[in-house]
């Protein structure tokens, strides 16, 4: 042990690390959680709503109402996906970069301004990304559901196993898989599926957080970063070829 001032002093690890581990894993358990709840609602309202838009304006363009419903629809898809755009970055820990539309000029009128909407691929886009969530929405939902109840529901069978009505000719899990009849073994197997949901509990919602959060931030902000950074790559290029067009034009007037 170090000493000062000749007194021995006694170094004590601090908790402090785990303990701050321990929390960032259970606020990334409940933000997941979250994620995969809450958004599921929200998909199945941003679905309907996106899908019966679409469908009804695209039915009556034909008599000139369906322009307005078509726009409407696709800045309702825009709108739901800056709200996803907020809630995928907390799960995947980093802010999700939001697009830029297409604009209408500012003297445009209220036909220009809708044409701009119905117009713009990253509308279009988060309208998809909308009918997408809604498949990839119920998937995480169930898991998450089902992984918290089964880990909360057995690690505290004991507190309402009493509760529960039995007939006489019902046969248990314990029973059927050979680990004995009666309420101790009963009160083990549930226990153990509950402690080892409970374990398994952050990495599989974390997963499916994972997976419905990747395929929204594919959708809603990398393909339009990708797209301007094959723009930005493309222009110097662009450039040259338009320089050695004009030299070359310029060559043949100074032959002639």
């Amino acid at each position: 042990m170090p000493s000062v001032n000749g007194m021995t002093t006694a170094i004590v690890s601090s908790p402090v690390p785990t303990t701050t581990a321990h929390r960032g894993i259970v606020r990334q358990l409940l933000t997941d959680s979250a994620y995969a709840i809450v958004g599921f609602p929200l998909a199945v309202v941003g679905f309907v709503a996106v899908v019966v838009g679409l469908t009804v304006g695209a039915g009556l363009i034909a008599i000139g109402v369906g322009l307005p419903v078509l726009a409407g629809a696709l800045l309702l898809a825009r709108g739901l996906a800056d709200l996803d755009r907020v809630t995928i970055g907390r799960v995947v820990r980093r802010p999700v970069i939001r697009p830029a539309y297409r604009a209408a000029a500012t003297d445009a009128g209220p036909v220009r301004r809708m044409l701009t909407v119905i117009g713009d691929g990253q509308s279009w886009l988060d309208a998809l990304h909308a009918m997408i969530k809604f498949v990839l929405s119920i998937f995480a939902f169930v898991v998450t559901v089902t992984w918290w109840a089964a880990a909360l529901g057995g690690v505290f069978s004991w507190a309402y196993d009493w509760a529960i009505p039995r007939s006489p000719g019902n046969t248990d899990l314990n029973t059927l898989i050979g680990l004995g009849s009666g309420t101790g073994p009963r009160l083990l197997l549930h226990t153990a599926i509950g402690v080892f949901a409970l374990l398994t509990l952050p990495f599989v919602v974390r997963g499916v957080a994972l997976l419905q959060a990747g395929v929204s931030k594919t959708m809603l902000s990398d393909v339009a970063a990708l797209r301007s950074t094959t723009a930005t790559v493309a222009s110097p290029a662009e450039q040259r070829l338009t320089q050695v067009t004009m030299e070359l034009a310029a060559a043949r007037r100074d032959l002639r």
